[in-house]
């Protein structure tokens, strides 16, 4: 039998806190912040480990890309899926624009910037800013304002 594709895939910015790993029973456990606390399958890709430490957003950005065709090639995740990446920074599409302009990249890597989102290819990549009044205090507090926004995105534009 095999596992169903993943319905989103959700990229965790530098700034945000690394979603713990299942542990038995996890997912009838609320106070658990693990995966099972989305509202939908999804398949997680960290940027927030030493390795992408300073990274730039353009380069978290086709890293991201880059593992999006490679799920989708893999069957890991469906082809009509959802792809979010979530950050705290408030500047992130605007970096990325600027850093293409600059770096001169547009002649190899086509992006079309449009409110929360950017586009190549055909794939879209919808920015969430994880912005909660009261949070970003503690690694929970993050990872509840992180859940919360992509539930209530995913309400809004998952069947």
């Amino acid at each position: 039998m095999t596992e169903k594709a993943s319905e989103v895939f959700i990229c965790f910015d530098a700034n945000l806190p690394k979603i713990p790993t299942c542990k038995q029973n996890c997912e009838a456990k609320q106070s658990v912040l693990c995966v099972h606390r989305f509202n939908h399958k999804v398949q997680i890709e960290h940027c927030n480990t030493r390795r992408f430490q300073g990274w730039s957003d353009l380069k978290i950005f086709t890293y991201f890309l880059g593992r999006v065709l490679e799920s989708i090639a893999e069957g890991s995740v469906a082809t009509d899926s959802i792809f979010v990446i979530l950050t705290k920074d408030r500047d992130f599409i605007e970096d990325i624009r600027s850093e293409w302009e600059r770096a001169d990249v547009g002649a190899r890597l086509d992006l079309t910037f449009s409110g929360n989102y950017i586009s190549s290819g055909g794939l879209v990549v919808f920015i969430c800013q994880i912005d909660c009044p009261n949070y970003g205090h503690n690694r929970a507090d993050d990872l509840r304002c992180a859940f919360d926004k992509v539930n209530n995105f995913l309400s809004t534009h998952k069947a």
